[in-house]
């Protein structure tokens, strides 16, 4: 059917009888938007293999972390490696980086000595050359003031742009030693990567993506609210 949907109503026109389609893009808009709110398989299916790569970042001392990094990545990090062809197809569908925004990460910073300077989430725009600086980590933590949890500052002005340094000065430095380094996904408030979230954003990445009714999404929203039978408001 060439993604449409043909399930809407029969209508007569000079006593024929006439089948009403609507495309799929419209339909699969949310009900907001005036459509149906049914999700994409695709980006449905990049969503939750997402939440599997997310959940591996996030508990490296699980029974599943420990058994793939064992099996594909043992001397790399996660966001480093990159599938091969003979490893297994469940594994090279969780590390597929079509959907990089899915990907996007910012550390929060404990000690700082899990965080590599060269790692792409840790300001990916640096021109930082480590080779030029006699650092004794090349981490996070070779910026930090340890006795007094502050950031070294005449040291990381040496290294960074001043634009860069301000934005390091302002990412906060834990007082106590109960904060680990850890990699946060980028577009929720927690850190912790949501679904839902992640659907908003293929579909709003997607420049084919159709944007109907973004005036009317008020009436939208009313019209959903309204206490009818459900088989009414998704007729209208």
């Amino acid at each position: 059917m060439d993604s449409i949907v043909r399930a809407f109503w029969w209508g007569h026109e000079h006593g024929k009888k006439k089948l009403h389609s609507l495309n799929w893009d419209r339909i699969s808009q949310p009900k907001g938007r005036g459509g149906l709110g049914i999700k994409k398989f695709k980006y449905m299916n990049h969503a939750m293999l997402n939440k599997q790569y997310w959940r591996i970042c996030h508990n490296p001392q699980s029974l599943l972390d420990r058994t793939f990094k064992a099996r594909y990545f043992p001397t790399c990090s996660i966001h480093d490696y990159r599938s091969k062809p003979h490893h297994s197809w469940v594994w090279r569908n969780i590390m597929k980086q079509e959907n990089q925004i899915l990907r996007e990460g910012k550390w929060r910073v404990g000690d700082g000595y899990n965080i590599p300077l060269n790692h792409r989430y840790w300001f990916p725009h640096s021109t930082l050359n480590l080779s030029q600086h006699h650092l004794p980590t090349g981490t996070v933590g070779d910026l930090i003031d340890h006795n007094t949890r502050s950031w070294k500052v005449d040291l990381v002005r040496r290294l960074y742009p001043f634009s860069q340094a301000l934005k390091i000065f302002q990412i906060p430095i834990s007082k106590t030693n109960s904060v680990q380094d850890k990699l946060l996904w980028r577009f929720s408030k927690n850190g912790e990567y949501q679904v839902k979230k992640a659907y908003e954003l293929l579909t709003r990445a997607d420049a084919s993506h159709p944007r109907y009714f973004q005036a009317n999404m008020g009436w939208w929203r009313t019209l959903w609210k309204i206490k009818v039978p459900l088989k009414i408001s998704t007729f209208i």
